[in-house]
């Protein structure tokens, strides 16, 4: 209490010696610099904004040029109109045994998916690597071919590709192109798929109708009065009215079943990562929702699908490479570390934390691994206590020419 009337008394013969007049002089300065302060604030702030909105602007009308080059390059093409009312099974033998080539399932598929955005407004991007693609597979002999080979494959917006920006509806992301394709494209480009448009979603793929700020709404395509749902409103309302055969979409709590509900086609949702999420939009749910959830017109298509992409089984490389040369450096704690290396959903993890060991001085070494004891880490204390962890291995780098890990494993090196 006498400290406050101390303090009172030192605030009154302040202001006493001040004078009103200097003290309504300040008041007034001290007034007109919060106010220009405000001010410049909100100009800086508005100025931001207007930005940002011409950036977002700008990039959906460079999509719609992209889907007007492809239309005018189309019209000078004698397109097979036919191909798109194909079964997949047809679609498959026709590809394998040659009697269609993959440019001209290609194409088919790119007129079909200019009529469906017509009615839609479901495509953000040409993926215009499409038709080299295509090319470089009507090359290939018969012995070569893929088990998905020439088939067209539509993604969501936030799947992963080399020169391609992921915005996911945000005006931020706009134009930060991504430097490699996703592990799962990797994957299905490997298998014979060719990745020909990507689709929209609502902002933060956070919504169950499809819109955002750049690309505009996307409606269904059997009636334009009502939504095509979402997350994965593109892949539905592309699929549903056969503008792609085959998709890639995600799910947390019903983004691509639900859009395939609305628009009359089939999804499934597998576990989770069980394709592979490394490389695409981090929706920062790694347990729950992933881009691996294809979608097609028939549920035998996806079962057709994942028999043939788990044959590259990038959770089982990666844990085989960990288990065949890690492993032997970490039996010392008692099996803690290989229980803690079985909890990792995301096998490339325990891969970054090695590399991560691996660049470590020696005197700093014991320090970290007390650190990670106390922290209940005991798979990267043991890799700190174990001296023959010292460079990276081969066979590291061998996983990453197998195309393994591109997400959280090529962050590492």
């Amino acid at each position: 209490m006498n400290v406050l009337k101390a303090a009172g008394g030192i605030i009154d013969t302040f202001l006493n010696k001040l004078g009103t007049q200097n003290l309504l002089r300040a008041a007034v300065t001290s007034a007109v610099l919060l106010t220009g302060t405000v001010a410049c604030v909100y100009v800086f702030k508005l100025q931001k904004r207007r930005q940002l909105l011409r950036k977002m602007h700008a990039r959906g009308q460079r999509a719609k040029r992209d889907i007007e080059d492809l239309r005018a390059q189309l019209k000078a093409i004698e397109i097979n109109t036919e191909i798109p009312q194909w079964s997949f099974q047809h679609l498959y033998e026709a590809l394998q045994s040659g009697s269609v080539s993959a440019t001209e399932v290609l194409r088919a598929y790119q007129t079909k998916a200019l009529e469906v955005n017509d009615k839609t407004n479901g495509i953000t991007d040409i993926i215009k690597s499409a038709e080299v693609l295509a090319a470089k597979l009507d090359i290939l002999p018969a012995d070569q071919r893929g088990p998905l080979h020439g088939i067209p494959i539509s993604l969501k917006e936030a799947c992963g590709l080399e020169g391609l920006d992921c915005t996911v509806g945000f005006g931020e992301l706009v134009d930060i192109p991504l430097k490699a394709d996703s592990t799962l494209i990797k994957v299905l480009k490997s298998k014979g798929a060719v990745p020909f448009i990507r689709t929209n979603v609502p902002q933060a793929m956070r919504s169950l109708s499809c819109q955002n700020g750049i690309f505009g709404e996307t409606l269904n395509p059997h009636k334009a009065d009502r939504t095509c749902a979402g997350s994965s409103g593109g892949e539905g309302a592309m699929i549903g009215g056969q503008g792609s055969i085959l998709g890639i979409g995600s799910d947390l709590g019903g983004s691509a079943r639900i859009p395939a509900h609305f628009c009359g086609h089939a999804s499934l949702k597998p576990t989770a990562g069980r394709l592979g999420n490394f490389g695409n939009f981090n929706v920062s749910t790694p347990n729950g929702q992933t881009l691996d959830v294809p979608s097609s017109a028939t549920p035998t298509v996806l079962l057709k699908l994942f028999w043939q992409v788990e044959e590259i089984d990038i959770k089982d490389f990666a844990f085989r490479a960990i288990t065949e040369h890690l492993f032997k450096l970490l039996t010392a704690d008692k099996a803690q570390a290989y229980d803690k290396l079985l909890r990792y959903d995301n096998s490339c993890e325990p891969v970054k934390a090695f590399v991560a060991v691996c660049k470590k001085p020696d005197w700093l070494r014991p320090i970290l691994a007390r650190v990670e004891e106390f922290m209940g880490n005991p798979l990267e204390a043991a890799m700190l206590k174990a001296r023959q962890i010292r460079t990276i291995p081969d066979w590291y780098q061998q996983a990453l020419d197998l195309q393994v890990g591109t997400g959280y494993c090529q962050t590492a090196k």
